[in-house]
């Protein structure tokens, strides 16, 4: 942790977090010190394993809006078949 690596360059926005590496360091430390109550964390795990944006309904609707597909899943099984009148 911490160490220059090559493959990777700073985001533009990152860099303006602190002009020292050590200050960004710190920064991005501070970012995951909160703890996340437990109905947080499995809410995240089960998007995660379906594949699927996690967040409120409202939205989920705004970002299939922006992105043009679906970020919630899908329904479970095959289409119901329509029958005719007799």
């Amino acid at each position: 942790m911490g160490e220059q690596d090559d493959l990777l360059t700073h985001h533009t926005l990152c860099l303006a977090l602190g002009v020292y590496a050590e200050k960004r360091r710190r920064h991005d430390r501070e970012l995951f010190r909160t703890d996340f109550d437990q109905r947080s964390v499995t809410e995240i795990r089960a998007s995660l394993n379906k594949n699927v944006a996690p967040g409120s309904d409202r939205f989920k609707a705004q970002l299939e809006t922006l992105l043009g597909r679906r970020v919630r899943p899908a329904k479970m099984g095959r289409p119901r078949k329509h029958l005719e009148p007799r």
